[in-house]
């Protein structure tokens, strides 16, 4: 499009004569699992002529972190996509089990105990953990190519409504035009440019902090350096441990395995600790907060290890060996946007999804759940918008957003859940003493009894006395010859 003075002028009439003359365009911001979703289920099934562009920032080998355990709701947005779960999912790893470190049995096992899981799989399907990587691999293929392509190395930063039309120009950040669009559809995360023009909000993402940081690596092979103890209590999926750290404060450490396969054995290890300003953590260790150290930078990374295990109490001595074979770590702040953001008027048509409109924490599924049911849901809108004979304007925008009023209410249930979650995860890594007294009565419990919370703590009493039946589900492990 043109450059110079007269710049929006003729844009204003190119863009016209373009969209007039090409089938439905739609610009789709982020390559991620939502944004694809998106894309494969709109190219997939739409009727009528469509073009689908999706941009991503960064490159396709770029790192796309482990897993996370995809839902019911989630999986069959996938399945609509196209994805093969059986190749990007590992089996047996739908167990979650929580222990105070150096205890032998475990705080909390949120989950059914094996034995009914044998029963039930049938009719209540296990959500194991999947891998990202894999996960958008097969999201890529899926996409119809006839009316879909994937721009990788191309940030969106700006957008604007070309003067008397009602489409969207969407921009670069040095203000070039990347093409103009009947849709945008915004999935580029927390980070997301394009979130100001929907949400009404001060700029900025500090507001946003939890007051939680987390130190996040990946090691290759659990079996060769963790300890007996704790490859049992890890298993197929994903282990918690809480417990002190030297200056007195709490701390809660993750391991979880995210490969697709059996021999694939990677891991990540996480450890979340309590901070008052989102770069506190990254000022810490000398690092720029977006840094990834890995074994390109050997000194560095050993120098964060080192960093790490000095934190670490002696009760940690375990987890030493996993902390020195991690081969990348970085910083993670975690963010939580508001669950009823007040969204600004306008012609715009553009429509945010996922964690661009109300990310919830990233420590647990929650959030890539919703925004795999965003993309679902949005895609079944407007192929229905698209099957019309007059694609109206207005109607257009009164899709939008009746789905992102559907999209925020069906994020505030679980927002008030993970609320309550990332207050007790606060009082855990402020308050040592409350992790010393911790019990699964006093989880339940919190501030005061419920009717719903004593039903609650009824119920997984019940559960909890099966699970210490059939051992909490840890079975005996056999050991790396590399031991």
């Amino acid at each position: 499009l043109c450059e110079g003075p007269h710049r929006q002028q003729v844009n204003r009439v190119v863009c016209t004569l373009v969209l007039m003359t090409s089938p439905f365009r739609v610009a789709v911001v982020g390559a991620g699992p939502s944004g694809l979703t998106f894309a494969s289920i709109l190219s997939r099934e739409a009727q009528g002529e469509l073009s689908v562009d999706v941009f991503e920032r960064d490159s396709r080998e770029r790192d796309q972190g482990a897993g996370w355990d995809v839902d019911h709701a989630g999986q069959a947005a996938l399945r609509r996509a196209g994805v093969d779960l059986a190749r990007i999912s590992r089996e047996g790893s739908d167990t979650f089990r929580v222990f105070r470190v150096g205890q032998p049995e475990p705080l909390l096992v949120p989950g059914l105990p094996g034995v009914i899981k044998r029963v039930s799989h049938r009719f209540w399907p296990p959500c194991p953990e999947t891998n990202r990587h894999a996960m958008r691999e097969g999201l890529l293929n899926a996409l119809d190519s006839r009316s879909a392509s994937v721009h990788f190395g191309r940030a969106a930063a700006d957008l604007r409504l070309v003067e008397s039309t009602e489409h969207a120009e969407l921009l670069d950040h040095t203000g070039r035009s990347m093409g103009c669009y009947d849709l945008v559809v915004d999935a580029a995360g927390v980070t997301s440019p394009l979130r100001r023009f929907r949400v009404d909000e001060p700029p900025g993402i500090e507001q946003h902090f939890t007051g939680i940081s987390m130190l996040y690596g990946v090691f290759p092979d659990p079996e060769s350096v963790c300890s007996p103890t704790l490859l049992r209590q890890l298993g197929e999926g994903t282990l918690s441990l809480l417990g002190p750290l030297r200056n007195g404060k709490g701390a809660a450490v993750f391991l979880q395995r995210f490969g697709a396969q059996a021999e694939d054995r990677r891991a990540t290890i996480g450890l979340m600790m309590q901070r008052d300003h989102i770069g506190d953590l990254a000022d810490e260790l000398g690092l720029a907060p977006s840094r990834v150290l890995s074994e390109a930078e050997p000194h560095e990374l050993r120098r964060v290890q080192g960093w790490i295990k000095e934190q670490l109490s002696d009760q940690w001595r375990d987890l030493h060996k996993v902390v020195d074979s991690s081969v990348s770590l970085s910083v993670r702040p975690i963010l939580c946007f508001p669950f009823a953001p007040t969204l600004r008027h306008g012609n715009l048509p553009l429509v945010c999804i996922g964690d661009a409109l109300h990310a919830l924490p990233s420590y647990t599924g929650s959030s890539g759940n919703l925004a795999l049911v965003d993309a679902a849901a949005l895609a079944t809108a407007l192929c229905e918008f698209l099957s019309e004979q007059d694609l109206d304007r207005t109607h257009l925008l009164e899709v939008l957003r009746s789905q992102e009023q559907s999209m925020i209410e069906r994020a505030r249930p679980v927002g008030e859940q993970e609320k309550s979650a990332r207050e007790l995860v606060l009082r855990i890594l402020q308050t040592p003493h409350y992790l010393e007294e911790c019990s699964t009565y006093k989880l339940f419990r919190g501030d005061g009894w419920t009717m719903w919370s004593a039903a609650a703590f009824a119920l997984y009493s019940v559960i909890h006395g099966v699970n210490r039946l059939d051992g909490f589900g840890m079975s005996p492990v056999r050991l790396s010859s590399d031991h």
